[in-house]
């Protein structure tokens, strides 16, 4: 566009914003980001006016120079060249400058890749159309869903390891309970009635210590997703808006010929109010009350600008409390539980379910939920400093963009 001088306004385009790279970017990635966004830099001249100045100089001194070498300098015209050249000199200037000419097609055709690009961005229609996803709202949709995939692909393999060695348990539960023999009941057979007792209870330890910490490893491992996840749709969010503030939109492109024969969309009555009001505070209206519709070369952008609401990261603490997970669960050791755990009388304590329901009814984690949800004192601030610190980090200030349909969708997936 800057070639084809066809931005009335590039001061009004963001240049100077730069998106932040990745961190720990591989340089098969860092390439291909350079190649999908290739720089553009002219051969010749800063636009292409400039360069047919150019190129004009050199066939008029190099035509000079030949008739001089031969002798025949009294021959030329009074521009320096023979007329002839001149005149198709003129011509071909006309022909590539002039009004239908060749630099009116290339902005032509450049209008129209601007208006599809748009369109893939979804800049249009005001509000929002929902079943239209937008290049940049795609952006922000593909790193969540990408970032949830990750996710449960951790959790199915943490179940699916828990699984193998509960099923081990389960093997070693049905062998002691069928090693479990009425004549266990004598007195003589107590020292067998022990030792059996003894490993069931080695075993229902174990089983609970594993629920314990298979637990743990997922409510932090949930967490430090959380956190990754956050700066991660925070990043992304900030790079579609910034892409697309410094991108060429139709409002920064200039006039062509016959734009002002094209009809106009039809105002409505509610935008027709505001400009009156506009007008009439300017003082450009013509006193009748009647808006000026007339043509007007286009002069650049003119979107509104604004600071999104930054992410509501406190809210995470209703989201844990919602599913009943402290946000900040220490591991927890079934050690002082499991002694007091009949191991001959209670051979079912290592049913998932039940020990489940057990540790709801005997509160192995409640303390942490009241503390956080402000009941049971001070505790809830430690609980959850580290969305405290997420909050400082990523909740204080959201981004600034201009204001279009695209935007928009990328702020509601923000």
């Amino acid at each position: 566009a800057s070639y084809l001088e066809f931005l009335p306004n590039s001061s009004l385009i963001q240049y100077d914003k730069e998106v932040n790279m990745e961190e720990n970017l591989s340089k098969k990635d860092e390439s291909a980001l350079k190649r999908a966004v290739p720089q553009f830099v002219p051969t010749l001249a800063d636009t292409m006016q400039q360069a047919l100045d150019l190129m004009e100089e050199k066939c008029r001194s190099e035509t000079r120079k030949l008739y001089e070498d031969e002798g025949k300098a009294d021959t030329l015209g009074p521009a320096g060249v023979p007329d002839a050249l001149q005149e198709w000199l003129t011509k071909c200037r006309i022909g590539i400058l002039g009004e239908g000419g060749h630099r009116d097609k290339s902005r032509r055709r450049l209008r129209e890749q601007v208006e599809r690009c748009e369109f893939i961005l979804a800049k249009e229609p005001i509000p929002c159309d929902v079943t239209v996803l937008g290049a940049g709202a795609a952006m922000v949709e593909e790193s969540s869903v990408r970032s949830m995939k990750t996710f449960y692909k951790v959790i199915k393999n943490i179940e699916k390891s828990f699984k193998s060695r509960y099923d081990i348990w389960t093997s070693a539960k049905e062998k002691h309970q069928l090693l479990l023999r009425p004549q266990m009941g004598r007195p003589d057979a107590a020292e067998e009635l022990n030792k059996l007792n003894s490993i069931e209870k080695e075993r229902i330890h174990e089983v609970l210590h594993a629920i314990d910490k298979v637990r743990h490893d997922i409510i932090m491992g949930q967490i430090e997703h959380v956190k990754i996840f956050v700066s991660t749709i925070t990043e992304q969010t900030s790079s579609a808006l910034i892409l697309m503030d410094t991108m060429v939109l139709l409002d920064d492109l200039g006039y062509l010929p016959g734009d002002e024969l094209i009809e106009k969309k039809r105002k409505s009555l509610k935008r027709l109010r505001k400009l009156q009001r506009t007008q009439d505070n300017n003082g450009s209206s013509n006193g009748n009350g009647v808006v000026q519709d007339a043509y007007e070369k286009p002069d650049g952008r003119h979107c509104s600008s604004r600071t999104w609401p930054p992410l509501p990261i406190q809210e995470l603490n209703q989201l844990f409390i919602k599913h009943n997970i402290s946000p900040s669960t220490p591991h927890k050791d079934h050690e002082e539980k499991s002694k007091n755990h009949d191991g001959g009388n209670n051979s079912d304590g290592d049913n998932i379910d039940a020990v489940h329901k057990e540790e709801d009814e005997n509160g192995v984690h409640k303390d942490n939920l009241e503390s956080e949800s402000g009941g049971g004192g001070g505790g809830g601030q430690e609980s959850n400093l580290w969305i405290t610190e997420l909050e400082k980090q990523f909740g204080v200030e959201g981004p600034r963009s201009v204001v279009t349909t695209a935007h928009r969708q990328v702020r509601v997936l923000y």
